[in-house]
Formats: C-alpha cells, structure tokens, sequence
C-alpha cells in the first residue's frame, strides 16, 4: 500500500491484446464519424460492420473477465 492506495499486480498479455483490440475499433469509429462530418453523410455498411464488431468485442470482454468460470 502506498498513500493509502492499494497496488495491483502488472496485467497479463490479455488484458494488453484487450487493450489493442478496444483502441482499434475506437479508431475506426473515429473514422467513420471523420469521414461522416467531411461528406455530411454516414457510410452505413461499414458503420454497421464495426458496430458488429464493438458488440462482439463486448461479448468476448464479458466472458473472459466477468463471467464465472467452470471449475
């Protein structure tokens, strides 16, 4: 404990992978929304591909940290 904080241990490479994973959707999103401001229309099929792709995401989060697992 330092100040009244507690440390935590340094994560593992999947928390890293996660990390990677969450920053490449975010940009792509970024994209999009750039793309959507400069030509006053949003691309829908590809808005649509990396709103699937951010759900499953989710899903993958949930299930490797949150969801107990099977002993």
């Amino acid at each position: 404990m330092i100040e009244g904080y507690q440390l935590h241990e340094k994560p593992g490479p999947v928390f890293y992978e996660t990390m990677r994973q969450m920053s490449a959707i975010g940009n792509n999103l970024n994209q999009i929304a750039a793309k959507a401001n400069a030509l006053g229309f949003v691309d829908q099929p590809l808005y649509e591909k990396e709103a699937l792709k951010w759900r499953k995401f989710q899903t993958e989060v949930k299930e490797k940290f949150l969801v107990p697992e099977k002993s």
